[in-house]
């Protein structure tokens, strides 16, 4: 894969997961995740949608990357990113670099999944996953609202 420049700010959206993002996504589909700390981008295959996306780093350059950008360790983060969807938008989000579960690409050099997280609604997100859910909501309000000086809740 090769490296994507990231979006300027003001590309960046702040999509929400169940309206905008996932009736949008299909499994195998690829993602580009951009980090705006690091200036790293790597490419995910989608695995499978639920509160989340489950995905994988599409190959071991893409795996080598997203360590690069977590700091060289295994990290649950949150970490912010832009994403670019398969259909060209771009969104915050936020993920880690810790695999765990089911994997479908072997030769990556990860072994296991990772996700990354989309705006949800903080009610549902608390009642489902109260505790992590919760902390990548945080940090995508946090990172949109200094993006943006907009305040969501």
């Amino acid at each position: 894969s090769t490296t994507i420049a990231g979006p300027n700010g003001s590309r960046v959206q702040l999509l929400h997961w169940f309206k905008d993002v996932k009736p949008s996504l299909r499994n195998g589909q690829r993602m580009e995740a951009y980090d705006p700390a690091t200036g790293i981008s790597w490419t995910l295959r989608i695995m499978s949608c639920g509160r989340h996306a489950d995905v994988e780093p599409l190959t071991a350059e893409d795996t080598a990357k997203m360590f690069e950008a977590f700091g060289g360790k295994e990290d649950w983060g949150p970490k912010v990113v832009y994403v670019k969807l398969p259909d060209g938008r771009w969104s915050i989000a936020a993920t880690h670099n810790v695999a765990h579960g089911g994997q479908t690409i072997n030769g990556n050099n990860f072994d296991g999944q990772n996700c990354v997280h989309f705006l949800r609604d903080m009610d549902e997100c608390a009642k489902n996953d109260p505790s992590y859910g919760v902390q990548n909501q945080k940090a995508i309000r946090k990172s949109w609202k200094n993006l943006t000086g907009e305040v969501i809740n």
